[in-house]
């Protein structure tokens, strides 16, 4: 019961992250068949992972082996999250600005509706395609 969980040793892990952009660790003793899963507080490239500290509780109801351990990370940050080509930079421009001259028109038609039919009350029998033509 004592050998599986050496201390201050190396601790083998696994690392991934789910759909929602949460990291977790998998450790994994190596000779025990104990997993645990850890959640890491923010993204992070994995330095190591290593065992501290092993106390036994034998005097307990139940006995058991706790390990302390600590996983040493760098924080994660992506050098090219904001490295947008110049030619995509136009695109998006354009689109918008496509964008905002359709809004404005429709609000210049919705004024003429308005207008030509004294206000929402009869607006749902005026054809709207008469501006159109």
């Amino acid at each position: 019961m004592v050998e599986p969980f050496p201390e201050s040793e190396p601790i083998p892990y696994t690392t991934y992250s789910d759909l929602d952009g949460q990291q977790w660790v998998v450790l994994q003793w190596p000779y025990s068949r104990v997993r645990r899963k850890v959640k890491m507080p923010e993204q992070g490239i994995i330095v190591r992972a290593m065992s501290t500290k092993i106390e036994r509780q034998w005097r307990t109801a139940q006995k058991k082996v706790v390990v302390r351990y600590v996983i040493d990370y760098e924080p994660y940050e992506n050098d090219n999250y904001f490295d947008v080509p110049r030619q995509a930079r136009w695109k998006f421009a354009a689109a918008y600005g496509g964008l905002t001259l359709f809004i404005v028109f429709m609000m210049y038609v919705v004024q003429g509706i308005l207008a030509h039919e004294n206000g929402f009350s009869g607006c749902c029998s005026f054809p709207f395609f008469y501006f159109f033509v």
